[in-house]
């Protein structure tokens, strides 16, 4: 099978899902590329231990609302995932105050 990597990983760590992920609004709609994808693997974590949810969580004061939405919607996200300090994306949105990314994982 010839097929591209859905998953490359930069000097970083990061997958193309981090970037999109660590871009905020400006990636809104980007970030829907690879989450549609089956081949995406949403959990992997970059080199400090974030997956693209944390890192989502991260830039959600710059984030759409459509974003958080597909994000808390895919079913493949582990939203139990810890980063290296224990925290998961729960922890980091109700530190940062985001209610809505609080209400949107807690429905999960």
């Amino acid at each position: 099978d010839e097929r591209i990597d859905a998953n490359p990983i930069d000097n970083h760590g990061n997958t193309p899902l981090h970037l999109a992920a660590k871009g905020g609004h400006e990636y809104s709609e980007i970030v829907k590329i690879p989450l549609a994808s089956a081949r995406t693997n949403v959990n992997l974590a970059d080199e400090d231990g974030q997956t693209p949810l944390h890192r989502m969580v991260r830039s959600s004061s710059s984030s759409s609302s459509s974003s958080r939405d597909v994000f808390c919607k895919k079913t493949k996200i582990d939203v139990a995932a810890t980063d290296p300090e224990g925290r998961t994306a729960l922890h980091v949105a109700a530190k940062r105050g985001n209610r809505e990314v609080v209400v949107c994982l807690l429905e999960r």
